[in-house]
């Protein structure tokens, strides 16, 4: 067994002998390589230094994008609320516009209108645009110009006024 683990040591030794270049050992045995040493550690320094700047500048960033998407959200919220707030409002003024209705003796093609807008489906429009879909009575705002969502916003709100005159004879024009 002891030849054996002679042997192997005996064989390494000439292989790691042969690996090992004469160009590797020279900068070693040269005085210049603690000089060599000292600059590849100050490079390595300023490196570094560079790397936890970029990194401290990407933290910020990164923290500043999550404070945005926090502050985004809680106004999305804020908005969720005050829509399903106008929401409810706009189902109550039009039940009380059918109520007046009633009350006004209106003829029963008013109500039917009414009856007609009550049983509309839900625009399948964004949740921020869904009171403008139903107030237009479209599916989708879409990518309309301003211009042109003021005038069909007009001309539903100018509908609205007439079915109410409909409605209610007395109210003025």
């Amino acid at each position: 067994m002891e030849s054996q683990d002679s042997d192997e040591p005996m064989q390494k030794k000439p292989h790691l002998l042969d690996s090992v270049s004469p160009t590797a050992t020279a900068p070693n045995s040269s005085p210049s390589h603690p000089v060599a040493k000292s600059v590849d550690a100050t490079v390595l320094q300023l490196q570094n230094q560079k790397l936890v700047q970029q990194l401290d500048l990407q933290k910020k960033r990164m923290y500043d994008v999550e404070t945005k998407i926090h502050e985004l959200h809680l106004n999305q919220s804020s908005y969720d609320d005050q829509l399903i707030s106008v929401n409810r409002l706009w189902n109550q003024l039009v039940d009380d516009l059918v109520l007046l209705g009633v009350r006004a003796g209106a003829n029963q093609e008013a109500l039917k209108y009414l009856d007609i807008a009550d049983k509309k489906r839900v625009p399948p429009c964004a949740a921020d645009e869904m009171f403008l879909c139903r107030l237009l009575e479209v599916d989708s705002i879409g990518s309309s110009n301003s211009d042109e969502v003021v005038r069909k916003v007009e001309e539903a709100l100018s509908l609205r006024h007439s079915s109410t005159v409909v409605l209610n004879p007395s109210t003025p024009h």
